[in-house]
């Protein structure tokens, strides 16, 4: 006898069996916030969604969209596992929304595949996987029409932040770096570069519209155009290298990768190299207004932590790639830790730019230097 569950989150109701069909609870922000950057992509596109969530497990997600959604179209979700498609088929029933949303047994990539057609294809796709999202990159960005939009989770935080180099290297064909204080934003850059590479090589270009690091993942919003000479233009201008010291925290980015820029330009020590990483913007302006004008229309449980992470992120998206965690950069100074507001205010008074940063608490993002940051640290011995 099978034993089952009634989970109720949000605006939907479902049913799922104590074993054998995934549904994390940890993962019910992510699915708000979700829901409004669908609402906001809606409303900014002035046309309804055609979503695609080819992970679907339990079915939560897409019932989620189908019933707090107002544009949609149509959803098509699917699952490997006949246990699970059997678990989401009896949910989409239960919250009708069957009339919107459609379940099948297939596989993720096989799903998209079939809808890689000219005129078959979705304006927003979902890949909520468990572990990395990369295996799904090259199917997604074949079944997106021009200007739609993939969201990705990726759990596998791990190899993202260098605990596991190599096979992060296996999975997103880029080299990470562990321990040097932002390895989350860097974990995020990892992964565009995938995307991006999976777009270029069928003549598409990214543009990133909503980065977050939350709990255990990471989650990105990038949309996707056809143009095969500006997705080479692209490609090229936002992909390179990160060099990092690790005796004084100092950072470059480049385009290139050479000897001569491994050598710290404070310290002279010998640098880490990273990447390939995507060096380009991961917020968009205008897509966070959007979705601070969706945050208008709903109220969630998650909804003060949605505020408060939305608005950390719209401050941060006007500052340079790479924050600072200044614990790490006082330990490695010998110097007592400052009060992160005051850091910022003093930042501020020399003309830089500078504010808190989503990915860490006692992190800065700033147009100030490493040595300008080092110079103000050290004079307050």
């Amino acid at each position: 006898m099978v034993v089952e569950k009634v989970v109720i989150e949000e605006s939907a109701r479902i049913i799922i069996p104590e074993k054998g069909v995934f549904y994390n609870p940890h993962m019910r922000f992510c699915r708000s916030l979700s829901v409004i950057a669908a609402d906001a992509f809606a409303t900014v596109r002035g046309k309804d969604l055609r979503i695609c969530e080819p992970l679907t497990a339990s079915g939560i997600r897409s019932i989620r969209y189908a019933k707090e959604v107002k544009h949609i179209n149509s959803i098509i979700s699917c699952d490997a596992n006949r246990f699970a498609v059997k678990y989401a088929i009896r949910n989409v029933e239960l919250n009708e929304v069957h009339d919107i949303v459609k379940v099948y047994k297939c596989d993720a990539n096989l799903l998209m595949t079939s809808f890689s057609r000219r005129g078959q294809r979705f304006n927003y796709i979902d890949l909520d996987p468990f572990g990395t999202p990369s295996p799904f990159f090259d199917s997604a960005v074949r079944a997106v029409e021009h200007g739609g939009l993939i969201c990705y989770t990726a759990t596998d935080m791990a190899n993202l932040c260098g605990v596991h180099p190599l096979s992060c290297f296996r999975t997103y064909s880029s080299y990470p770096i562990a321990k040097c204080g932002y390895v989350h934003e860097v974990a995020i850059r990892v992964s565009l570069f995938s995307l991006a590479s999976s777009a270029a090589r069928h003549g598409l270009y990214i543009k990133p519209l909503l980065a977050h690091f939350t709990r255990h993942y990471i989650r990105v919003y990038s949309q996707l155009f056809y143009d095969e000479s500006e997705a080479k233009k692209i490609f090229m201008e936002n992909v390179g290298f990160l060099y990092h010291c690790f005796k004084c925290n100092n950072r470059r980015l480049s385009k290139f990768r050479n000897i001569e820029a491994r050598t710290c330009s404070i310290c002279g020590s010998k640098m880490t190299v990273a990447g390939p990483i995507w060096i380009g913007k991961i917020f968009d302006k205008e897509f966070l207004k959007a979705i601070s004008k969706s945050m208008e229309k709903y109220s969630f449980s998650d909804q003060e932590k949605i505020v408060k992470t939305v608005k950390l992120i719209s401050e941060e998206a006007s500052g340079p790639p790479l924050y600072y965690n200044i614990p790490k950069m006082c330990k490695s100074l010998n110097v007592q830790m400052p009060k992160i507001n005051a850091l910022i205010e003093e930042l501020r008074s020399y003309g830089f730019y500078a504010c808190r940063t989503h990915f860490d608490p006692q992190g800065i993002r700033t147009t100030a230097s490493t040595l300008d940051i080092i110079k103000i640290l050290t004079s307050q011995r």
